[in-house]
């Protein structure tokens, strides 16, 4: 049985799926950014990054499995005493909330299977992790106090106990100061490297620490010693430190490049490897004196790099990039997989195994991919003639659209284009006046579509239509920049966007006659519009996000149920803006958007469940072939797949609006009662404008009607005896009550 949740006062119920129920199909294994890698044999390897992700190989790299690691928290370096028992830590920082960072440290003592939790603060985030032994580690990284400046100092922490207990060793100076890496060549004589070319070191198993003359104020990324005496550090700015006498001094040595080293590893007293930003490989072989570029076939960042033997090393980073040597560092070959880089915005599928999805550069060419076997294998086409595509859709398996913008002559073009042979050719049916980019298309028959739009600028809007199949359109412009297109039927459609860049005014406009006329239906709020969806032509949805000052604070989602003459606020968080929604039945829909947000409602709309996505990307597009498979493209050719509707929730987001915390109770009379009640608001005035939704035991929703009376009287004969929930929600406040039906 399903359990109510919708009478919680809190706005999230917090809790974590271990099991990720949307997986990778692009890039492969992963496309996270990989933070740490570690080889505890010549064949088993670890790689922790954003999002909690820790995947396993156990053939030297050839494949890569996701683990369940039970959080979100991003990871920032992994360790392992043996080929079973292993360490990852990370943190995320909370900014301008009352815990203002999160640390986490996880263990596994069965090589990944299972990690549980040994660590969980607030106020704490880790950096780096190390262990001397079994039982003795360090975790460093910074502290945060102060909720108005978010004011950091650096911490170390320490275990004796295998992970069961960590005490902090050692925390400042309270100047914005952080730790990065820490590093032990003996038991007791360890180094601790982070911001302003800070080195602290002990020689006490870390009861006391001393800091160290680096002579640079170049924040320090990562500190290694191939022996007790000969260290390294690395950082901002390509600076390569060395000492030959334990840190008493420490010297610079050229590495040839401007930018940031992450990760220094030394195989022996003459042989180390460095890596860091825009697939930067560096080594030595003469123990430090001269650092030689390497070409690592990469220009995603690297964060880490690790040898398992004399010839056989790997590094991670960005993109969720694998990189492997197997001739000690001669030629670096890229692990993992991915069809495109791209960043991907729209996804269409005509089946459950043939599917299309669409974006724009950096890198050319501009993607189009098609499956035909469920997205187990993507091909990719270059499209040409089109610089950016914003918008993909099919009237049958061969027969589809793409919208976008081409550029030419320091001007800017909407385009169409069409392919009749499923997308193995596309040819140009329409290019739009100068400045015009086109961003949403939708075809409620064969031959009748829609294309929107704006000006390059996002100051004025434009609506296309085609009643031929697109060998013609006609064009009309609006004030309006538009977003999204979405028809209910053949002559209902709606059109959502936004007016103004800096302080952006929702707009909804309507149509009934085919868009033949648009009437305005909502303009005003502080947020743009970016994807609209109607369940019916009443029933219907449009998300996006609350921008002021030029800054985007967060996610909005409205509803209508009378086919768009009120709108109601269901959810109005300040966290990420949503780009995209659809509904796969009356009360299932998804929300996707920044920062990898996924949410779905199975109540029609009235809560959200967050779900874990294991990426951190912008998501923008998603589309449901059936009620549990479905797909979602986002940034840097993201492409994730689930077949069992998402699987369960990460966390409830209720209905919350910005005066949220006025909640207060309905009065219901008679109660119990047989076939009416009489319900009476706490609003004030004439009216109220709201969705007021019935709810059973289990959570169902019974009857949902729209509000705008102060009183009213709802038939409820129809309802079997037993306890239902009311739930109003308006542009005001949530007002619950509950009643007994005899």
């Amino acid at each position: 049985m399903k359990k109510s949740l919708l009478f919680l006062n809190a706005l999230v119920l917090a809790g974590v799926s271990v099991f990720a129920q949307w997986t990778y199909q692009n890039p492969l294994p992963t496309g996270i950014p990989l933070n740490s890698v570690c080889f505890p044999d010549a064949t088993t390897g670890y790689a922790i990054g954003d999002a909690g992700t820790i995947i396993k190989t156990i053939d030297g790299g050839t494949s890569w499995s996701i683990l369940p690691s039970g959080t979100t928290i991003p990871l920032y370096s992994v360790c392992f005493t043996d080929v079973n028992t292993g360490y990852a830590v990370g943190g995320k920082y909370n900014g301008g909330q009352i815990n203002l960072s999160t640390a986490i440290i996880l263990k596994t003592t069965d090589g990944g299977t299972n990690w549980a939790t040994v660590f969980l603060s607030s106020n704490v985030y880790f950096s780096s992790v190390f262990f001397t032994g079994i039982n003795t580690g360090y975790a460093v990284g910074y502290g945060i106090t102060n909720a108005f400046a978010g004011i950091k100092y650096g911490v170390i922490f320490k275990t004796t106990d295998g992970g069961t207990t960590w005490d902090i060793q050692y925390s400042g100076p309270w100047n914005n100061f952080y730790f990065n890496s820490v590093y032990f060549p003996e038991v007791n004589k360890g180094y601790v490297v982070g911001s302003d070319g800070t080195i602290l070191t002990t020689t006490d198993g870390g009861a006391t620490w001393s800091a160290q003359t680096s002579g640079t104020t170049n924040g320090l990324r990562s500190v290694s010693f191939p022996d007790e005496n000969k260290g390294f550090a690395v950082g901002n700015g390509g600076i390569i430190l060395q000492t030959i006498n334990e840190g008493v001094t420490w010297d610079t040595v050229s590495s040839g490049t401007t930018n940031m080293l992450t990760s220094v590893y030394f195989m022996d007293s003459n042989t180390g490897y460095i890596v860091g930003e825009n697939g930067i490989i560096v080594k030595t072989t003469d123990a430090g004196t001269t650092w030689n570029a390497q070409t690592s076939g990469t220009f995603h960042n690297l964060n880490s790099v690790y040898f398992s033997d004399v010839n056989n090393g790997y590094a991670v980073g960005s993109g969720g990039t694998i990189l492997k040597t197997i001739d000690g560092g001669s030629t670096w070959n890229v692990q993992s997989g991915s069809v495109t880089n791209n960043n991907l915005t729209s996804v269409y599928f005509t089946d459950a195994n043939t599917g299309h999805a669409v974006g724009y550069g950096p890198d050319p060419p501009i993607p189009y991919l098609n499956t035909i076997n469920g997205g187990t294998t993507w091909t990719s086409v270059g499209l040409t003639g089109i610089d950016a595509v914003n918008s993909v859709y099919f009237t049958d398996v061969n027969t589809g659209y793409a919208a976008g913008m081409t550029s030419g002559a320091d001007q800017h073009y909407g385009i169409i284009q069409k392919t009749t042979d499923g997308g193995t050719t596309w040819t140009t049916v329409f290019t739009g006046n100068a400045t015009s980019n086109f961003n949403s298309i939708c075809f409620p028959t064969a031959t009748d579509g829609y294309v929107v739009g704006s000006d390059y600028y996002g100051n004025q809007g434009i609506i296309l239509k085609t009643s031929d199949g697109g060998t013609t359109w006609n064009e009309s412009e609006t004030d309006r920049a538009l977003s999204s297109v979405y028809f209910a039927d053949s002559n209902i459609g709606y059109a959502v966007g936004s007016v103004f860049e800096w302080n952006h005014f929702s707009v909804i406009i309507k149509t009934t006659d085919g868009g033949a006329n648009w009437t305005q239906q909502m303009e005003g709020g502080g947020y743009a519009l970016k994807s609209v969806c109607f369940i019916d032509a009443n029933t219907g949805y449009a998300v996006g996000g609350n921008r002021t000052n030029g800054q985007d604070h967060g996610e909005i989602i409205l509803k209508t149920i009378n086919g768009g003459t009120d709108w109601i606020t269901l959810s109005y968080e300040t966290t990420r803006s949503l780009l995209f929604v659809c509904f796969t039945d009356t009360n299932t829909g998804y929300a996707a958007g920044e920062s990898g947000t996924i949410l779905k409602t199975t109540d029609g709309g009235t809560t959200w469940m967050g779900q874990t996505s294991m990426t951190t990307n912008n998501l923008n597009s998603v589309f449901f072939t059936d009620a549990n498979t479905g797909w979602i493209v986002g940034d840097n050719g993201t492409i994730l797949k689930t077949t069992n509707g998402g699987g369960p929730a990460v966390g409830i987001i209720e209905p919350s609006l910005q005066t949220s915390s006025m909640q207060s109770d309905l009065k219901i009379h008679p109660n119990p009662a047989t076939d009416k009640i009489t319900i009476e608001t706490s609003g004030s005035g004439a009216g109220i404008n709201g969705i007021m939704t019935v709810y059973g035991m289990t959570g169902q929703a019974m009857i949902t009607q729209q509000v705008r009376d102060l009183r009213l009287e709802l038939n409820i004969s129809s309802l079997p005896a037993g306890i239902y929930f009311i739930r109003l929600v308006n542009n005001e406040k949530i007002e619950t009550g509950k009643f007994v039906k005899e």
